[in-house]
């Protein structure tokens, strides 16, 4: 949100839609933590279950309620007005946007999904803020149209790696967004372990046509992490590699969906549960090198359409504000965006309470 400092306000305009702005509110997400080596009152230690990295913290009963430790910020005497924008009021909007999210997915979507741009749960979100902004009394409340190019639009995938006792079929693989597709008949690839690949640990690797697989440390800011950061998708590519396969080092088995990462293999990232494994089947491998089976397709969709919702609340000045948000988001999306539209939706609603 920008604006300027008047004495009172004359005009906020609301616009949510497809824009890249990055808002910042409360997560609805569902994770539960524990202090590592924590247990529950009652238990011993336990065994830990297959596939958790070393170190790894076991999961038990919650310490705490999500609901019971959203924020609330401390407020001046004279700025008490604004504890009417309450944050589990709001939250009930991130979890709004995360139901449109879900509701997609179980429609029929389970691998690509959220409230993506283009698609049902984008015009549901849309006529869910136009609902909203009706309620609340805006004026000129509209959605503004318009036509996409043709979107990447992943329709089904699988990677599933051979080697051991048993197919290991890697769960959590996401490819990552734009990424190009595999043949129709897939790929079959022998498979590396490249570190955190620096250039130090591609030396004495042949990584030519074949599967990469490489952790990455997330790092502050807009999903950043080393392999990005770091050149390190890049340089696997530019080795030779066929297929690169980026870990994300948190902890447990999390899918991520990746910004594009400009390579023109396909890309892949994957949880840490799922990445230990294929380290480990490499490990166990040697001088029958475990291979990958890697299956994308990817359809351009072309004719598909999005739009941006306004409403307009008059005040009492000339000054034009202007609150903006994108609506649109992979998986629940619950910090980017729903927050933000949570946010942008409560300061309409609060707003437009307060007489002229």
């Amino acid at each position: 949100m920008r604006k300027t400092h008047h004495t009172a306000v004359q005009t906020i305009i609301v616009a949510l839609g497809a824009v890249l702005v990055l808002s910042l509110g409360t997560s609805n997400s569902n994770a539960q933590a524990r202090r590592p080596g924590e247990m529950p009152q009652g238990e011993g230690p336990r065994t830990p279950a297959p596939g958790t990295p070393p170190g790894g913290v076991l999961q038990g009963p919650p310490l705490y309620k999500l609901e019971d430790g959203l924020l609330e910020w401390p407020i001046q005497a004279t700025d008490r007005a604004y504890a009417a924008i309450n944050g589990k009021h709001l939250h009930e909007y991130v979890e709004d946007m995360a139901a449109i999210s879900r509701r997609y997915r179980d429609s029929g979507h389970p691998q690509f999904w959220g409230r993506i741009i283009g698609t049902s749960a984008d015009a549901e979100s849309a006529k869910w803020m136009v609902d909203k902004f009706n309620k609340f009394g805006l004026a000129d409340v509209h959605i503004q149209p318009f036509d996409l190019p043709p979107q990447w639009m992943p329709q089904s995938w699988e990677v599933t790696a051979t080697g051991g006792d048993q197919p290991l079929r890697l769960e959590t693989a996401q490819p990552a967004y734009q990424t190009p597709a595999t043949p129709a008949g897939g790929l079959d690839l022998e498979a590396v372990y490249a570190g955190t690949g620096s250039e130090a640990d591609f030396i004495g690797r042949d990584v030519k046509g074949k599967a990469v697989f490489m952790f990455s440390m997330p790092l502050p800011g807009s999903w950043r992490h080393t392999d990005t950061a770091e050149d390190a998708l890049r340089r696997a590519e530019a080795k030779g590699a066929a297929a690169i396969f980026s870990i994300i080092a948190l902890p447990g088995n999390v899918r991520t969906q990746l910004y594009p990462t400009r390579t023109n293999v396909p890309t892949f990232s994957m949880g840490m549960k799922d990445g230990y494994a294929m380290r480990d089947l490499i490990g166990k491998s040697a001088g029958h090198s475990p291979h990958v089976k890697v299956r994308l397709d990817v359809d351009m969709t072309p004719n598909m359409k999005s739009g941006t919702v306004w409403g307009t609340l008059p005040g009492a000045t000339d000054e034009t504000v202007y609150i903006i948000a994108h609506r649109d988001g992979w998986f629940e999306s619950g910090t980017d965006n729903a927050s933000g539209v949570a946010t942008t939706v409560g300061l309409a609603e609060y707003f437009a309470r307060i007489p002229k």
